[in-house]
């Protein structure tokens, strides 16, 4: 068998672990060495996401205002009648020049950090109503066409794509490539801003070009999308400079996507919804064999009482930390050993460890419950009284002794009978 190595192994969309995760079938007698090294594995694509519209069927049905998690994210509106069309996956939505869809300011903008990302067919070729690129037809962006405004453009001039950012105080910044995509074909758009600086991706490639001749991708936000503007991200439209194309599968997140989430999205041409990347990228594993060396213990309580029951096992080298989650007792318990003293209310305490994860594995979970019992009721320290004359009266603060915080009682007897 030839000795081979996997480096960033990713089968079906999951990382493998071992030859057995990977399907693949070793030779028992082989006396060659197979090594696997699995690099960090991605975040899913659901994380952060904001907005998702699949443009499958009407989109003001709340069905497609569903991100991976099944959850609601925000109310939109579609205005002109932007009409379904054949799509890149399922249907698609159809702009016409003058229709487009907004969504909600609250949602979506008032961030200098975000990601978005979609999927356009055109053969647009027009070139807007000046010079400047936010006055060139809009794919999708936030625009009140002023300067420094905070807007955020990805347009098409001539064909060309474009991308305008105003969230420099300095001036607006407009990057032009060299990428001709009024084609009729299906192309994937990732434009991204991590504070500093503002990129752009087609068909999953990072493109060079320029800003106002200032170099690559340069922008330095001083506030967030829209914020100098009373407007919503809107998509097919701005300020009336329509976009004329499809559109589908469109997403805004509040966090800058990965290089290897974008390629996975893009998944060399075919595509993959947003929804379905997320579903394979969520590839961190669950820890086993994590557990409590005892099982459920029972304990009378005693003034010096102690007990640690220590947890061990997993697959990830990450701290183990110890906490009382609930219970009808009371005590201290040390978060690095486990160990449980203090006790000042009997009753049971449930007790939780958890080991913390890695890149690879998810964080582990165990628990074990403990029930302190009262402590016997013989008179743990023999009580004294004090001496006493003949004759005299007896009273229960004479009785010292013991640990009940209760008055005590006793019977008086004559020693002399």
């Amino acid at each position: 068998m030839t000795n081979f190595s996997f480096e960033d192994v990713m089968i079906n969309g999951r990382y493998c672990r071992s030859a057995a995760d990977a399907n693949l079938t070793v030779d028992p007698t082989s006396t060659e060495n197979i090594t696997f090294t699995v690099t960090k594995p991605l975040q899913p694509v659901s994380e952060g996401l904001i907005a998702y519209l699949n443009l499958d069927g009407n989109v003001a049905d709340t069905s497609n205002l569903i991100n991976p998690d099944g959850n609601y994210v925000y109310y939109n509106a579609a205005y002109g009648m932007a009409a379904p069309a054949a799509g890149k996956f399922g249907q698609a939505y159809s702009f016409q020049g003058s229709d487009y869809i907004s969504l909600d300011k609250a949602a979506v903008v008032r961030s200098s950090v975000f990601s978005t990302a979609f999927w356009i067919k055109t053969t647009d070729v027009s070139t807007g109503t000046g010079d400047n690129l936010w006055e060139k037809p809009q794919i999708a962006g936030v625009s009140t066409r002023g300067a420094s405004s905070s807007d955020f453009n990805i347009n098409l001039d001539g064909g060309y794509l474009t991308y305008c950012s105003g969230l420099d105080t300095s001036g607006d910044l407009q990057f032009r490539t060299d990428r001709f995509v009024a084609d009729d074909n299906w192309h994937f758009i990732v434009a991204t801003c991590d504070g500093a600086a503002s990129r752009i991706y087609l068909d999953g490639e990072l493109l060079d070009g320029t800003i106002n001749g200032e170099g690559n991708y340069d922008a330095v936000p001083a506030a967030g999308l829209g914020l100098t503007g009373d407007v919503n991200w809107q998509i097919g439209n701005a300020q009336g400079i329509g976009y004329t194309g499809l559109v589908d599968d469109f997403a805004f997140w509040d966090r800058v996507l990965t290089e290897e989430e974008i390629e996975t999205i893009y998944n060399d041409g075919e595509g993959r919804t947003v929804e379905d990347a997320a579903k394979l990228l969520n590839v961190k594993e669950e820890q086993t064999g994590f557990a409590f060396a005892e099982g459920d213990a029972t304990l009378p309580y005693s003034p010096d009482f102690s007990f640690v029951n220590t947890a061990a096992g997993g697959q990830s080298s990450g701290e183990i930390s110890y906490a009382i989650t609930s219970g009808t007792g009371e005590a201290s318990i040390d978060p690095a050993s486990g160990e449980i003293t203090d006790v000042t209310k009997a009753g049971t305490i449930q007790v939780t460890a958890t080991k913390t994860g890695s890149d690879l594995y998810n964080d582990a979970v165990a628990t074990y419950t403990l029930t302190v019992e009262k402590a016997p009721p013989e008179i743990l320290t023999a009580p004294t009284a004090s001496q006493v004359e003949a004759g005299a009266s007896l009273s229960d603060a004479l009785l010292t002794g013991g640990q009940a915080s209760v008055p005590g009682s006793f019977v008086w007897s004559d020693p002399m009978r």
